[in-house]
């Protein structure tokens, strides 16, 4: 690689500008990008290093981890260019101070940059990478005070730094302390203008006007009497929970007297580059403007001498009669006569000469270099022959090549708008057939033939960026041709951003869009009729759902859809119609009724769920009303319900036979024969009061008597004149062991 030099090109892409750093491995220079129009950073090896492959590996992988970092507060990497001696990186160039212009300056002006930086520390972290060199100088802030991370030389990530331990590996959070605590200490240095720490020993102290909750902050980040460890998101939420906003710093008020310069050209290097040009110039244009004009100024002086003050000398002295005089004055005028001759001449010549140097001079900034072909060869030549002529005295012939040459160029400019259309053309044929170096030519020769059009200047854009997006248009087709359709994707969009107007690109992206879209729905669909195979019908409904967002036009996934609600149906009502079945087995008819109540929701012409239907409410109805006997079987004993109770028995002979309807059937029968088995009581009373029982007999009076009677709840009543009434409630039962009630009235009124 050539020594890297000012106005050194590289790449046909990169001119160098000036040095901005050395260190112990790389160089950095400030450089236009002549592709874009705009400043970068190029890092390069160092020479000392540019022989050792460690180093070329390294600075790759610095790239390659920088470059998948995109942040608005970390600097951006562009491209890696490699060569065969010492490989370069181009990346984001920022024209500002670093981070220490804010040695202590007001909190309020420091801790919103921080914020930031701790911000993309979070980032960077939260993509396993760990910056490992944070310091004020890889902090830099634009003219606008936003601050950028740069420098991830020592960087690494996660994996890669676990994969060399050989003992346990060590969390993330432990990992990325380092970070955290470099930063506590750039803070620290900011805030009071030197380091917490010295060979390792804490010579940290606070400021009383430091709140107590930024003191604990930065204990916990340099890990000053605490072990806590705190997380870069952590460092930029506790910022903002203190007072301090995210945002940039604010230069205006900034009284630090770090000033970043810009390397001025020197006095002699001036004077070399303008001795440089000269002589370029000088070998194009024959004699310079200055040797012309000093030239003419003098013809001037000569020409007013000869015309004005030799007449008024002569005439002052035309009464000398001396014959030998008047001689020497017609000699003398001879002579001046033949001079006046020549400085007319010249005076002709370097009048065409003028002529012909401010036509060449507007030409060439309109690049006739580049278009004027061997017409204008020619006219240098008669302009080169000309001044051969001129420097040798000979103006009149000068005068004739220089008219020519004007002459020639004369005719050459008035073409210029053919000339500009015929490589306008060309250079849009160019373009459009993919061929980047025609089109650089051609449309190159049309800028400089009208360097203010700025639609000439896009076409020259364009076709500086065609061979790159040649290249990402291959790259797609390849994707594509492997079915990497996303990635295909991305860079048919990378070559969209190049050129807007590129119909080709254009073409390729609606395609490749329509066949991701076709891919998706297909995809969708697929996925959806697997799901019904399996009888999932919510994600096959989703999956349905999701391919008819994708292309709402199909009528695929309507037709889907309809299928799948069949096939749910039909499922649905083989489910329904089995657990129906199950539950007339086991004599549970409410979950049936509920079951055949379903599938009649479903499909209101099922005829087995409208029969299963009746049957289930009637056995329902049946099994309800024996129950009701079996569990109030007391009310027995009473004729109008035992008749009932009976007639249910005759209707029960009619139904199917089945475990629980036998059992009821069984139980109510038991029942009834209790119920119609007498008990055996003793009543006494005092054979005054009268004994009435209720819903039974009246007995009147007594003092002992014996009745036989059905088991169940019975009421005595007892009446005396002069005496409040009784009432006695008994029940009577098999159950219950043979008791004697007393009914007398006891209480007068």
């Amino acid at each position: 690689m050539p020594k890297l030099t000012k106005d050194l090109i590289l790449n046909q892409r990169y001119r160098l500008i000036r040095c901005l750093g050395e260190g112990g491995m790389a160089t950095v220079w400030l450089a236009t990008d002549m592709k874009l129009e705009v400043h970068v950073a190029l890092k390069f090896l160092h020479k000392t290093s540019e022989g050792n492959l460690n180093y070329h590996r390294a600075l790759k992988r610095e790239w390659e981890i920088a470059s998948h970092l995109i942040h608005p507060n970390i600097i951006r990497v562009y491209e890696f260019h490699e060569d065969s001696v010492s490989p370069f990186y181009s990346m984001q160039f920022i024209d500002g101070p670093a981070i220490s212009i804010l040695c202590k300056e007001d909190l309020k002006n420091i801790l919103p940059v921080i914020s930031l930086i701790a911000d993309a520390l979070d980032y960077a972290h939260s993509r396993e990478v760990i910056h490992g060199d944070i310091k004020a100088h890889n902090i830099l802030l634009d003219k606008k005070g936003q601050p950028f991370l740069l420098d991830f030389g020592v960087a690494a990530t996660f994996s890669e730094h676990a994969s060399t331990m050989n003992q346990e590996t060590p969390s993330k959070d432990d990992y990325f302390s380092k970070d955290i605590d470099s930063l506590g200490k750039l803070i620290y240095e900011i805030i009071y203008g030197r380091p917490p720490l010295i060979d390792g020993n804490s010579i940290a102290t606070f400021d009383e006007e430091l709140s107590a909750e930024l003191k604990i902050l930065l204990e916990r980040m340099i890990g000053l009497n605490s072990d806590i460890q705190v997380s870069a998101k952590e460092v930029k939420d506790y910022i903002t929970e203190i007072g301090y906003a995210a945002g940039n710093a604010n230069l205006n008020d900034v009284t630090n007297e770090e000033i970043i310069h810009v390397e001025p050209i020197s006095v002699d290097e001036f004077k070399l580059n303008s001795e440089a040009l000269s002589e370029e110039k000088r070998e194009v244009t024959g004699i310079s403007k200055r040797n012309f004009y000093i030239s003419l100024v003098f013809i001037l002086i000569i020409f007013f001498i000869v015309i004005f003050v030799l007449p008024s000398s002569i005439n002052s002295n035309k009464n000398i009669e001396s014959s030998a005089a008047y001689k020497n004055n017609i000699t003398e005028n001879i002579e001046i006569e033949n001079e006046s001759l020549i400085i007319e001449t010249r005076l002709r010549a370097d009048e065409a000469l003028g002529k012909l140097v401010s036509m060449i001079d507007f030409l060439q900034e309109r690049g006739i270099e580049k278009w004027g072909g061997l017409a204008y060869q020619d006219i240098k030549n008669n302009y080169k022959a000309g001044d051969s002529l001129y420097l040798n005295g000979r103006y009149e012939a000068a005068q004739e090549k220089y008219v020519d040459a004007l002459n020639a160029l004369n005719m050459l400019s008035e073409q210029t708008n053919e000339i500009l259309m015929q490589n306008l053309n060309a250079g849009k044929k160019a373009l459009k057939n993919d061929n980047f170096n025609d089109a650089i030519k051609f449309f190159d020769i049309t800028v400089s033939l009208s360097p203010n059009n700025t639609e000439y200047s896009e076409y020259y854009r364009r076709a500086l960026n065609l061979e790159e997006l040649i290249d990402l248009k291959s790259q797609g087709l390849e994707l594509e041709n492997n079915m990497d359709l996303s990635l295909a994707r991305e860079r048919y969009k990378a070559a969209r951003e190049l050129d807007l107007e590129n119909e080709s690109v254009r073409e390729l992206l609606n395609n490749i869009d329509a066949k991701i879209t076709r891919n998706n729905f297909e995809i969708s669909m697929s996925e959806g009729f697997i799901a019904l195979t399996n009888n999932d019908f919510q994600s096959a409904r989703a999956l349905f759902g999701s391919a008819k967002e994708i292309d709402a036009k199909s009528t695929e996934p309507i037709d889907a859809i309809i299928q799948l609600e069949e096939q749910e149906k039909d499922i649905s009502i083989s489910v329904l119609e089995a657990a129906s079945k199950d539950h007339e087995n086991m004599e549970q008819w409410g979950l049936a009724i509920d079951t055949y109540l379903r599938l009649l929701e479903i499909d209101g012409d099922l005829q087995f769920a409208k029969i299963g239907l009746i049957r289930s409410k009637l056995r329902q109805r049946f099994s309800d009303e024996v129950q009701k006997y079996i569990d109030d079987y007391d009310i027995l004993s009473d004729p109008i319900t035992m008749k009932r109770a009976t007639n249910l028995l005759l209707e029960a002979v009619k139904l199917e036979d089945k475990p629980r309807l036998r059992n009821q059937i069984s139980e109510l029968k038991r029942l009834l024969k209790r119920a119609n088995t007498p008990i055996k009581i003793t009543l006494i009373s005092d054979n005054i009061t009268k004994v009435t029982i209720f819903r039974i007999s009246k007995l009147e009076v007594f003092n002992v008597k014996q009745l036989s009677l059905r088991p169940g709840n019975y009421i005595a009543i007892g009446i005396r004149d002069g005496y409040r009434d009784v009432r006695e409630e008994f029940r009577v039962a098999p159950e219950i062991p043979t008791s004697v009630i007393t009914v007398i009235c006891e209480e007068k009124i």
